[in-house]
């Protein structure tokens, strides 16, 4: 009797332990974090027959085969907020830059000293980015899952195109910003998951692949574009 009695006592105070421990480890993870973020993008652009002219096609396809990915960037600050170990909402402001360039094609014309033998075009779209996502983290270590998905406020900047001539004995680069009509204002569906580490009970950094791409065309012409980018998000938040 006495054995049964210290058994039930030692199971119970084992497992009030392991709940004060389970509640005091969820409080910890709750409130207020505010981070810093960057992101290496791959951005390209696809195009759209927007008028219904079959006559455009062809210089749709040919346009889009001769377009590439480009290498770009988005760095912002983000505040999000933990309701508990695994569901949380974040928002903030990025500066980003997405955009497409052209392969790298030889000239038409005869050679000539004077006229460039390849060209290329590089084009950036400037923007202004504010996210509104859901984060569901899941794990108990320090090293977690964590998938998020939102949409992202895109607020146009300004466009700037790149023009490379290549010479036989040199290259020459023009730039200049566009004056086309884009749209201002668009939203990007938003989707990411990778792993959440805590260095401290109050620092911790995120790792995320992460794809948007624009929900509605960013230009009203005869062939209308839309933007998409994948890239590799890291943050470092800290626990107010």
């Amino acid at each position: 009797m006495k054995k049964l009695l210290l058994i039930t006592l030692i199971l119970s105070a084992a497992l009030s332990y392991g709940q004060n421990k389970s509640k005091s480890s969820e409080n910890g993870l709750k409130g207020f974090q505010l981070g810093l973020n960057v992101s290496p993008d791959l951005c390209y652009r696809t195009l759209q027959n927007n008028s219904g002219d079959p006559s455009l096609d062809g210089l749709i396809k040919m346009r889009n085969e001769e377009e590439r990915v480009i290498l770009s960037y988005s760095t912002g600050i983000h505040a999000a907020y933990q309701f508990n170990q695994c569901v949380g909402i974040e928002t903030g402001l990025s500066y980003a830059v997405s955009g497409y360039q052209t392969k790298k094609s030889a000239s038409i014309s005869p050679p000539d000293p004077a006229v460039p033998a390849y060209f290329k075009s590089v084009n950036h779209f400037h923007l202004l980015d504010i996210p509104l996502k859901a984060n569901f983290i899941f794990g108990e270590n320090k090293l977690r899952f964590i998938t998020s998905v939102g949409v992202t406020t895109n607020i146009f900047l300004k466009e700037t195109a790149t023009t490379f001539l290549y010479f036989d004995t040199h290259t020459d680069k023009y730039t200049f910003e566009s004056i086309d009509s884009y749209r201002t204002l668009n939203f990007s569906p938003t989707l990411s998951a990778g792993i959440d580490w805590s260095l401290h009970p109050n620092v911790h950094v995120r790792v995320e692949p992460s794809f948007q791409f624009s929900a509605l065309k960013i230009i009203d012409t005869p062939v209308s574009e839309k933007l998409y980018s994948a890239g590799l998000k890291m943050s470092l938040y800290y626990r107010l």
